[in-house]
């Protein structure tokens, strides 16, 4: 019968708030990268033409 103790919930759960702390810096984390994911997305087609426009400046012989 000692081993009952070991199926109730409080002897395998985390204690303490170390889990908590994980937690909101995994959410953090995560919404930072879907931010930074979603305006590079955003500004993508933006940047990837300035980057073409300057390319054939540098490249052009004739300025």
């Amino acid at each position: 019968m000692t081993w009952l103790w070991k199926l109730h919930p409080s002897f395998w759960l985390p204690r303490g708030d170390q889990g908590a702390v994980t937690t909101e810096y995994v959410v953090l984390v995560g919404f930072v990268g879907v931010t930074v994911a979603a305006a590079i997305a955003g500004l993508g087609p933006v940047l990837l033409s300035s980057y073409e426009r300057a390319r054939g400046l540098l490249i052009c012989p004739l300025p």
